[in-house]
């Protein structure tokens, strides 16, 4: 069983009738690799943590991921994957988040570990 739960808000693009087995299939290979149980909610809930944290599944999400950023105060996570451009998008919201001068943090399937443990504890004792 998973130690730390991470709330996060996800983002997704040009998925129909993927988006669920796509969600389910990344959420358990982040939770087998780092024991972090990532838990998908709203934006309003992902909102009110200290800390945001994004599951970018796709491309396409960086408008939704910078509206949210506009929207909130405090450092962001994303989260990526190997598939469905997840990566580059990931890479393009941070840059600009960067060049906002806002504090991200990203975590890309496959090279997390340790990083993701750490970011979900901390994450969790701001609560």
């Amino acid at each position: 069983m998973p130690e730390v739960k991470l709330p996060v808000l996800p983002l997704a693009s040009g998925l129909p009738g993927h988006l669920a087995p796509l969600l389910e299939q990344v959420v358990a290979a982040f939770r087998e690799r780092t024991k972090v149980e990532i838990v998908p909610g709203a934006g309003d809930a992902v909102a009110a943590e200290a800390a945001h944290a994004l599951l970018v599944l796709s491309g396409g999400t960086e408008g939704e991921a910078l509206a949210f950023a506009e929207r909130t105060r405090g450092p962001i996570v994303l989260l990526s994957h190997p598939g469905h451009n997840s990566l580059p998008a990931a890479l393009e919201i941070a840059a600009r988040l960067r060049q906002d001068g806002r504090p991200v943090r990203l975590a890309h399937l496959g090279t997390e570990q340790p990083a993701l443990p750490v970011l979900a504890q901390a994450i969790a004792l701001a609560r």
